[in-house]
């Protein structure tokens, strides 16, 4: 990728640094990124009669709903469960929306690839940062929903930037890792799709961890998903500032997926271009 009088011309022996080539190009179409970002959250909502709108009442309602089942169905009080419930209930549409669309946006854009030059990571890109503005207004919603009812937000709550960042970054490395296995193998997506279902039940988002055997607690706590919703919950539902364990865990193991998850993405993108 060279740049001429603000024409970017693509040369495809210009490939020495990989990774660095396809950052430097994803800064470059920056705004492109936004603008499909802001498509991809108001297409969404286009002909509904409530608009975007329906990205913070989505969330409540799923709360509601959710809250009246599983207070219906556990014996166990947990105090203020609407909150306990929807803190994990964001967390976790974040997680499973955003890996899952850099799969389906990555293969949907094959035919754009093949018609001009887009930097190759940029559909996978795109889908993180729509599943943030939809986390982030999800995740407005939960903090007026706590504060509303009286749940003990603390002031650590505005500590939650830097989670916020290492659960973006963890996301990302997973998209980068899912969109070229989907392109070689299509039914990567269906076996994604039962890893998810599987993995949402050891998230405790529905139940306390203590409730659990001593065994099964160690394996949830192997969980990241579950290790960033614990971070969450701790400011938001236990009013304490965040875990230190957890958030080291889930740093050393964003930065791991993100590093590694780059390499092996622009490592097949040549492979992937020829595929289109």
């Amino acid at each position: 990728m060279t740049k001429e009088n603000n024409i970017f011309y693509y040369d495809s022996n210009d490939r020495k640094n990989k990774l660095w080539i396809e950052i430097r190009e994803l800064y470059y179409y920056r705004d492109l990124i936004w603008q499909m970002t802001l498509r991809n959250v108001t297409v969404r909502y286009k002909r509904s009669i409530l608009g975007v709108l329906w990205t913070m009442l989505e969330p409540l309602l799923t709360m509601v709903v959710m809250a009246v089942v599983f207070t219906a169905l556990l014996d166990r009080k947990i105090p203020h469960f609407p909150i306990y419930l929807l803190s994990g209930i964001v967390v976790w549409n974040y997680f499973a929306f955003a890996t899952q669309s850099a799969m389906h946006d990555f293969i949907g854009g094959e035919q754009l690839i093949g018609r001009v030059y887009l930097p190759r990571s940029i559909f996978v890109v795109t889908a993180i940062t729509t599943g943030l503005v939809n986390f982030l207004i999800s995740f407005a919603v939960l903090l007026l929903i706590a504060l509303a009812t009286g749940a003990p937000v603390s002031v650590y709550t505005f500590l939650l930037f830097f989670p916020i960042v290492i659960l973006t970054a963890f996301n990302l490395g997973i998209g980068l890792w899912l969109a070229p296995l989907q392109s070689y193998f299509t039914d990567t997506s269906s076996i994604y799709g039962i890893a998810l279902r599987l993995l949402i039940y050891l998230s405790a988002i529905f139940y306390p961890i203590d409730a659990l055997s001593p065994i099964l607690q160690m394996v949830v706590n192997l969980n990241p998903v579950y290790q960033f919703i614990h971070i969450f919950r701790n400011p938001v539902y236990y009013g304490t500032s965040l875990p230190l364990l957890p958030m080291v865990y889930t740093t050393i193991l964003a930065i791991v997926l993100l590093i590694s998850g780059a390499f092996f993405f622009v490592r097949l993108s040549d492979r992937i271009a020829e595929k289109f």
